[in-house]
C-alpha cells in the first residue's frame, strides 16, 4: 500500500543483429469494377491477395503478352472470394506483371496496361523496411507522454505507409495511458524518421510497474522490419516493495519461502539526499535492515542506506524458508532530510506489503 508524503502513522529503503524481415500481405480490392490499387508495389517473396468486393464475378489473370512468366491467375472469384499469389523470391527490381479481369477488362500488349479492369504488380527491392528503433523502453509515470521512433531503412523508392495501434498489457488504456492509433506515411524518396507519441496517465495510487505495447501493421509500399512492436514500461514514482513478486496482500503456506524485494524510481527527485529504510513487523515485534548488521531488532533503528535517490531495480532484501505462521508487514521508505532519523511526520514516501504465513 502506497502512503503519500506526511500521511504516515508509522513506517519504515533497502539492503542495498541481424535484421529480420517480415513479409506483409499486399491487399488488392476488386471493387467498383477496378483493382485498388491499380499498381501494387511489392517486394520479392511478398504475398499479394485479391478480394472480390463486388457482386459480379472477377478474375486476376496475367496478360498473355506479359513479358514476365509466372504471373497471377486466380480463376473466377465470386462475391467475397479471395486469391493469394506470392511474388517470386528471385524477382528483380523493376519487374512488372500486367494483369486484367477477363470479364471486365482487356489485356495489354506486354509493354503497357490494357483497358477496363486492369492492374499491375510492380516489384521493387529498394522500398525499404519500416520498424521501431527500440523493442522496449521505460518511462516514469509522471513523464506526461512517451515518444517512439519509426525508421524507414534500406531504401525509399515509392510512397510507403504503416498503421500503428496500442495494446493493453498490465497497463490499461484510459487508466494508465491514452489509446494511441494512427498511420505514418512517407513520400516517394523520403526516409525521414517518424514518431508516435502516447500520453501517459500519472496514477499515484498504483503499485509497481506496468506496461503496454504499440505495434506496426498493414504496411503498404514497404515491408515491416524488426522490431515491429515496442513495449513501454511505466515505472511508479517512489519506493515499491513486493513479497514473492506481488504487492498488497500475499499468502504463503508454511514452510515455503518468502522473498522480499524493493525497487525505487525517483523521477525528477533523482539526486536528492535521503535516508532509506526497510522495516518488518511480526506480530508485536519490529525488525529493521541495517547496512552493516543485516536484519536485526537490536538498538536504535538505523537506515538501510543513506544517500542520493537513484533508479533502483528490483533488489532482494530477504529470502527465508520456514518463516513461522504469523502475519507480517514489510515496509520500504525514503525520508528527507538525510539525518539517520525516521521522520514519520514527513516528508516521507513509503510502500508496504502484507504477508500471511499459514
Amino acid at each position: 500500500m502506497r502512503t503519500g508524503l506526511g500521511s504516515l502513522v508509522f513506517v519504515f529503503g533497502m539492503g542495498l543483429a541481424g535484421k529480420t524481415w517480415a513479409s506483409q500481405t499486399q491487399v488488392v480490392a476488386m471493387a467498383g469494377f477496378v483493382f485498388n490499387p491499380v499498381e501494387a508495389t511489392v517486394s520479392p517473396g511478398q504475398e499479394v491477395q485479391w478480394t472480390n468486393q463486388d457482386a459480379a464475378p472477377h478474375t486476376a489473370t496475367s496478360d498473355p503478352a506479359n513479358p514476365v512468366p509466372g504471373g497471377p491467375d486466380s480463376g473466377t472469384l465470386s462475391a467475397g472470394g479471395t486469391y493469394s499469389w506470392t511474388v517470386p523470391t528471385n524477382a528483380v527490381s523493376g519487374t512488372r506483371w500486367f494483369y486484367h479481369c477477363i470479364f471486365h477488362g482487356t489485356p495489354g500488349d506486354g509493354s503497357s496496361l490494357g483497358a477496363g479492369m486492369v492492374g499491375v504488380i510492380a516489384v521493387t527491392t529498394s522500398a525499404g523496411t519500416l520498424q521501431f528503433t527500440v523493442a522496449s523502453t521505460s518511462v516514469n509515470e509522471d513523464v506526461g507522454s512517451v515518444t517512439l521512433t519509426v525508421t524507414r531503412t534500406g531504401g525509399a523508392n515509392g510512397v510507403a505507409a504503416v498503421d500503428y495501434a496500442s495494446t493493453n498489457g498490465t497497463a490499461l488504456a484510459g487508466t494508465d495511458y491514452t489509446t494511441t492509433t494512427g498511420q505514418l506515411t512517407w513520400a516517394d524518396g523520403n526516409s525521414d524518421s517518424k514518431t508516435i507519441t502516447a500520453p501517459i496517465i500519472s496514477r499515484p495510487d498504483t503499485q509497481g510497474s506496468r506496461y503496454f505495447s504499440i505495434a506496426l501493421s498493414h504496411a503498404s509500399g514497404a515491408l515491416i522490419g524488426a522490431p515491429s512492436s515496442s513495449v513501454v514500461t511505466i515505472s511508479e514514482i517512489g519506493p515499491i516493495i513486493k513479497a514473492n513478486g506481488a504487492t498488497g496482500n500475499v499468502t504463503v503456506n508454511y514452510p515455503n519461502a518468502v522473498s522480499v524485494a524493493v525497487e525505487l524510481y525517483p523521477g525528477d527527485n533523482a539526486g536528492v539526499p535521503v535516508d532509506w529504510w526497510v522495516i518488518a513487523r511480526a506480530g508485536s515485534s519490529w525488525y529493521y535492515l541495517d547496512s552493516a548488521a543485516g536484519w536485526t531488532d537490536a538498538g536504535a533503528w538505523r537506515p538501510a542506506y543513506q544517500g542520493a535517490l537513484f533508479n533502483l531495480p528490483a533488489t532482494e532484501v530477504l529470502n527465508i524458508t520456514g518463516l513461522p505462521v504469523e502475519s507480517y508487514t514489510f515496509y520500504f521508505a525514503v525520508d528527507y532530510p538525510l539525518d539517520g532519523i525516521l521522520n514519520v511526520d514527513g516528508p516521507i514516501l513509503v510502500d508496504s506489503v502484507n504477508v500471511t504465513v499459514q
